[in-house]
């Protein structure tokens, strides 16, 4: 919730333009190192505590490592790795802060390293702008907010707005570079020059 959250600010009415992506790779790929493909398939990594690999996942999970490794609690807003691992409270709270601080230590840092792009992907691009609220009177579309005061809205309410900005995604194929037809044109070339 922390990392994937999208702010907004009490007294505004924010909205967001949705702009999505797909991902996708030819099952040919699968054959080249992940390290040079630079994504990993659902199939080939598996996470501690989500079922589908994903890099906000694999990250996320690096994260509970983190602070179980230096607070011994995992935060609330992180998965629970390890059913017997506690989750943090007020008692952590100087730990939380410390950790946070430093939270790209070497061990993170390589844990995170590991965490490629997924093969086959949908990605969801936010992109936020916001207006505050009239400084007159509030008018409420509905019923329920008739019983509270322009102030009270302004101090204790926000509106979010949520749309695409088309009808349709981008998509891009993971796909090798050079495959055995992308050679056939430079043989062709040399047995003319021969």
């Amino acid at each position: 919730m922390k990392e994937s959250g999208l702010p907004v600010m009490i007294g505004h009415q924010t909205s967001f333009r949705i702009i999505a992506r797909n991902v996708e790779a030819i099952p040919s790929i699968r054959n080249i190192q992940r390290t040079k493909r630079q994504c990993v398939f659902s199939d080939e990594q598996e996470l501690l505590f989500y079922r589908y690999y994903t890099r906000r996942n694999c990250e996320a999970e690096c994260d509970s490592m983190f602070f179980l490794r230096l607070c011994n609690c995992i935060p609330y807003y992180l998965p629970l790795i390890y059913p017997n691992a506690s989750v943090c409270d007020v008692f952590h709270f100087e730990c939380l802060n410390r950790a946070e601080s430093q939270i790209f230590d070497l061990q993170s840092s390589q844990c995170k390293e590991l965490c490629l792009t997924s093969c086959h992907d949908l990605i969801f691009f936010p992109d936020a702008f916001s207006t505050p609220f009239t400084q007159k009177d509030v008018k409420a579309q509905t019923n329920y907010l008739t019983n509270f005061s322009s102030e009270y809205i302004r101090k204790n309410l926000a509106v979010v707005n949520f749309f695409h900005t088309d009808h349709y995604f981008r998509s891009s194929v993971r796909t090798s570079y050079t495959g055995p037809t992308e050679y056939m044109g430079m043989l062709f070339i040399e047995s003319l020059r021969s």
